[in-house]
Parts: C-alpha cells; sequence; structure tokens
C-alpha cells in the first residue's frame, strides 16, 4: 500500500520544540516532504543573515526520522512553492500557523 504524500514549508531557520512537533504531527499523515525558504528570501523576510545557512537547515531536517524528503526553495518569494506542490503533487498540505498542532488542507 503507498503512503500518502504530505508537504510542508517554512523558514525553519531555528529548529525548537514546536516545529519538531509540528513535523512529528505532520508525518502521521504520510510521508512527509518540506521545502525550506532560501538564505535570500531569509535575508530579505527578516533584514538579517540567517542564523544557520539553507545546507545546513536542508542537512538537519533531512536528519530528521519524520522527514522523507527537504528542498530549498529557489525563487525569492517565501510562498512561492507552487511549483514543488506540482512536482510532489501530495494529498495533504499542512500549515504550521504558530502552533504546535498543524492545521490540514486536503
Amino acid at each position: 500500500m503507498l503512503r500518502k504524500k504530505v508537504f510542508v514549508s517554512g523558514r525553519f531557520d531555528t529548529l525548537n520544540f514546536e516545529y519538531l512537533v509540528f513535523l512529528e504531527r505532520a508525518a502521521v499523515y504520510g510521508d512527509l516532504y518540506v521545502e525550506i525558504a532560501s538564505d535570500k528570501t531569509l535575508s530579505e523576510l527578516t533584514g538579517r543573515k540567517p542564523s544557520c545557512s539553507e545546507q545546513e537547515r536542508k542537512y538537519i531536517l533531512e536528519t530528521l526520522k519524520p522527514v522523507k524528503a527537504c528542498y530549498i526553495n529557489p525563487n525569492s518569494c517565501f510562498m512561492d512553492f507552487a511549483e514543488r506542490l506540482r512536482q510532489i503533487s501530495p494529498d495533504y498540505f499542512i500549515v504550521n500557523e504558530n502552533a504546535p498542532l498543524p492545521k490540514v488542507r486536503h
């Protein structure tokens, strides 16, 4: 039986307890695919250099048990993940609204 695909995106600049709980709970719905904001996008959004580079954030996320794959968003817009959504074609797109409990969108 094929597992469902779950997609999440975010900055993931500093991983904290809420992010870890969010990822773990999102993965309950299926294989978890994560797309992170690029260093350029984070700098444009926050006005500062990211705490961890995009490659470091990608590496950290890929080592987490719930994460099947992690991608760096190549675009300069934080919310521009439409191409990755088409590529992965997830069954679920889960959004973290700054809370440890994920909101599920079908």
